[in-house]
């Protein structure tokens, strides 16, 4: 079931069938990020201060709900 989640086939066939399912990741950092198969990052917050790092398998990244984007 997680291997058919993260390549979408339940979803691809949905939109095959002419029908447009609700994605089932709420965010587009959420979907950026289980995607990531290693990557280098710069992440500026709204202060200006900026961190950069590797992102990899490993990673973690905070999830605030209500910073999140709509």
């Amino acid at each position: 079931m997680g291997i058919c989640n993260q390549r979408d086939y339940f979803r691809k066939a949905l939109h095959h069938a002419g029908l447009t399912p609700a994605h089932s990741i709420p965010s587009a950092w959420d979907y950026k990020f289980s995607r990531a198969r290693g990557e280098w990052l710069l992440v500026t917050l709204k202060n200006g201060t900026q961190f950069a790092g590797w992102w990899a398998g490993q990673s973690f990244a905070s999830d605030e709900r209500s910073e999140r984007d709509r």
